[in-house]
């Protein structure tokens, strides 16, 4: 189908049609690479993390939006940062 619809191109375009199709393929090729590294980092680090450690990540996540939305929280940066 992909060729039809390139040799359907008018010749004048279908550069940039086989232009504009590799560097789709190429973002595609990128995604699933970083797909797979996600997944595979997922399943090297998952086993670390213990039981705890998830509770305090989620509470920890928890205190961050209720920081976020606390009308009196300034954006000033502290020099603790």
């Amino acid at each position: 189908m992909a060729r039809r619809r390139f040799l359907m191109v008018d010749p004048a375009n279908r550069l940039v049609a086989a232009s504009l199709e590799a560097e789709w393929n190429a973002r595609l090729s990128e995604l699933t690479t970083a797909e797979e590294e996600l997944v595979r980092f997922r399943s090297e680090t998952q086993d670390e993390l213990t039981a705890d450690m998830r509770g305090r990540i989620m509470a920890l996540c928890d205190d961050l939006s209720q920081l976020w939305a606390d009308p009196a929280a300034s954006a000033k940066r502290s020099s603790h940062c």
